[in-house]
């Protein structure tokens, strides 16, 4: 009787070993065609999954990816697809619904010789497709190893996809997630830049939303390091980034288009240790849509021996408006120019954060705003320094500053104000200022609402000024010509009601600093 040699892979309903259909795993053999027929062997069947065993697997071309089929191989440092010049897996030759594919435990690189702009994985709009109406989903990516390539994974026109537990150095981009890239999640992941890829050409982000419509991307306990910048955002709705560790040596996170709705940003460490790097950079905007960033309990710290670092830049001092950004309990150490940097913004709210970082002049520096009723405003922080804005935008009600506990000095244009003290409705201000000789000062405060106030005003310390005949401080309500004199050292109080400005001056006299305080109490 004639005996047939019968493989696992030929029992109905088996995993399809690659071995079975002719691959050898040596690393020189071409193995592609042996692979893609294991692959298409499953297919035929409906679904299933291909294994690929311990071994080196040179391809020359890219694996095709149906659905139905997932591969998983021994061990992501044990199973390996070597790429000569091609991508990896590519998954862009069929549109469906409904899919729920696994790829793990095995590993993606070049192959000695490749040069050029190749992936590890693909997942595009299939030839021929239209975007949102052409595309796939349920790809699971669990356990990979990819590097030595230029991108580890692109996707478009796919849905509902998971990366887990990856691996991913030595690439100049990690993940792509471009047009109808949605709802994807990337989790746990470790991507290390090492100095990327040479003969690549990708843009040096590890990861990077990208498409017109790219909604729901999370990206939630990842490693991002090395890379120039860690996480960029072209356009995104409903994006979360959260519980990362990052270092990008120009930006943490990069929100640089004109459709970024609903972003959350929360529990992440930015570590910002390049010259002039910035942990978030919020860029030009143009349109309200663009906007509703949430900057919740970060940490941003910056190493020593940089320079120009700062922690979070809302627009541009060239740019049109950023809008609606909550700026909240985050902690900042370290920084060398601003821990927060607002320009030309409205609605930005910035509470109850830490600032700890000694060498900025001022931790948090605001210019521009817009009309009342989209007021920027500055509250609950505690700060090492102090806080600029300009006096016109404090005159005017666009920037409003309540309950600041600060221990250095804050300046409002040339006019140093720094607010120390804040308990129920009484507030104490102090104020300190270069004056010259025979010049005005004056410190614009906008009371918060309309009530009645009584408002006492004290000269503190006069270092190195003349406080003889003719030179005096003064307090008035708003544009009052009323003057209320005070005296070296002298307490004087005065009435005031609604949001009136209260202006401090020294007249004449030398050169030195004049420091007043203001105490408000509410009327009843």
């Amino acid at each position: 009787m004639a005996l047939t040699k019968v493989s696992y892979s030929m029992i109905t309903g088996a995993v399809a070993n690659v071995l079975d259909f002719g691959a050898t795993g040596d690393g020189t053999t071409n193995d592609t065609a042996a692979i893609q027929a294991a692959i298409d062997h499953i297919d035929t069947l409906g679904n299933g999954a291909v294994y690929l065993p311990a071994g080196t697997y040179k391809l020359t071309s890219a694996l095709l990816v149906p659905y139905g089929v997932s591969i998983f191989g021994a061990g992501s440092t044990a199973s390996i697809l070597s790429c000569l010049n091609c991508d990896g897996l590519n998954f862009d030759s069929a549109s469906y619904d409904g899919g729920n594919m696994f790829y793990s435990d095995f590993g993606i690189t070049s192959h000695a010789g490749t040069t050029g702009n190749w992936a590890g994985v693909v997942s595009i709009l299939p030839s021929g497709g239209t975007f949102g109406v052409d595309s796939r989903d349920g790809l699971y990516f669990y356990r990979l190893r990819i590097f030595d390539l230029n991108q580890a994974f692109i996707f478009n026109a796919t849905w509902e996809s998971h990366i887990n537990e990856c691996r991913v150095f030595r690439c100049n981009q990690a993940v792509s997630l471009g047009n109808y890239a949605m709802l994807f999640r990337i989790t746990d992941c470790n991507f290390t830049y090492e100095g990327g890829w040479a003969t690549g050409s990708a843009d040096k982000r590890c990861v990077e939303l990208l498409g017109t419509v790219t909604e729901g991307a999370m990206i939630r306990g990842c490693q991002l390091y090395g890379f120039p910048t860690a996480l960029f955002v072209g356009n995104a709705t409903f994006a979360i980034f959260n519980d990362n560790d990052l270092y990008g040596t120009n930006y943490g996170v990069n929100l640089v288009g004109a459709a970024n709705t609903g972003m959350s940003i929360q529990n992440n460490y930015f570590e910002i240790s390049a010259d002039n790097a910035i942990g978030i950079q919020g860029g030009i905007q143009n349109t309200e849509i663009s906007n509703l960033v949430e900057v919740v309990n970060n940490v941003f710290i910056s190493a020593g021996g940089v320079t120009g670092t700062r922690g979070i830049s809302v627009g541009t001092s060239l740019g049109t408006f950023q809008w609606n950004w909550r700026i909240r309990d985050n902690h900042f150490l370290g920084i060398q120019t601003a821990d927060i940097q607002v320009f030309n913004a409205k609605n930005v709210i910035i509470s109850g954060n830490r600032f700890d970082s000694t060498a900025p002049t001022n931790n948090i520096t605001i210019v521009g705003g817009s009309a009342p009723y989209d007021s920027n405003y500055v509250m609950n922080n505690r700060l090492a320094k102090g806080i600029s804005a300009e006096a016109a935008d404090v005159a005017d009600g666009r920037v409003m500053f309540y309950h600041n506990i600060i221990s250095g000095v804050q300046t409002f244009g040339e006019v140093i104000f720094d607010e120390i003290k804040s308990t129920g409705n009484i507030y104490t201000h102090y104020d300190a200022s270069f004056v010259n000789t025979a010049a005005n000062f004056d410190v614009n405060y906008v009371l918060p609402d309309t009530s009645m106030h009584l408002v006492t005003a004290y000269m503190e310390t006069a270092t190195n000024t003349h406080l003889g005949p003719g030179v005096y401080a003064v307090v008035r309500q708003g544009t009052s010509s009323t003057v209320a004199t005070i005296t070296a050292f002298a307490g004087m109080t005065v009435t005031v009601t609604g949001a009136y400005k209260l202006n401090f001056a020294n007249a004449t006299g030398s050169n030195g600093i004049i420091k007043v305080s203001l105490t408000k109490t509410m009327i009843p």
